[in-house]
């Protein structure tokens, strides 16, 4: 077995546990504002507990292990049954919890890489994406649809 075989193996297992733990925390978020905005439907069905099954997509999993995207299951949500105050408003923060959650999730992630590897880390990972060396006018022609300006 060579390095590269288990750097992959490493990489692999690593994308398989924060998927789940990414997918558990953002669905039970979601239940838990759909909770609160009164559908009874997520917590019926296990989706307040922190059981990664509960939440992960079978399609979404092989996806997730294949090309590095994936997603988790669709919470089970009836917005006929949210209680009436407030009633759309309500709606759309159910809806908009699970952008909302992936994004903490991220926040979270940037901070403890800042904190583990330094400040540094984030500077280079800026650095990389806009140090490469591609004249404008050679932007425009490989992305025309892009304004850079």
């Amino acid at each position: 077995m060579t390095l590269s075989n288990v750097e992959f193996i490493i990489s692999t297992i690593a994308l398989v546990f924060t998927y789940a733990f990414s997918v558990t925390l953002v669905g039970s978020g979601q239940a838990l504002v759909a909770k609160w905005a009164g559908d009874d439907t997520p917590a019926d069905e296990g989706f307040l507990s922190f059981n990664p099954f509960n939440y992960i997509d079978i399609i979404g999993f092989i996806c997730i292990v294949i090309t590095g995207f994936g997603w988790g299951k669709a919470l089970p949500f009836r917005p006929q049954v949210v209680s009436p105050p407030r009633k759309s408003l309500r709606v759309f923060l159910v809806y908009m919890s699970n952008s909302f959650f992936s994004l903490l999730i991220a926040l979270v992630a940037l901070i403890i890489n800042v904190i583990l590897v330094g400040p540094n880390s984030l500077h280079f990972a800026i650095w990389n994406i806009f140090s490469q060396n591609i004249p404008l006018q050679q932007l425009t022609k490989m992305y025309p649809d892009c304004y850079l300006w």
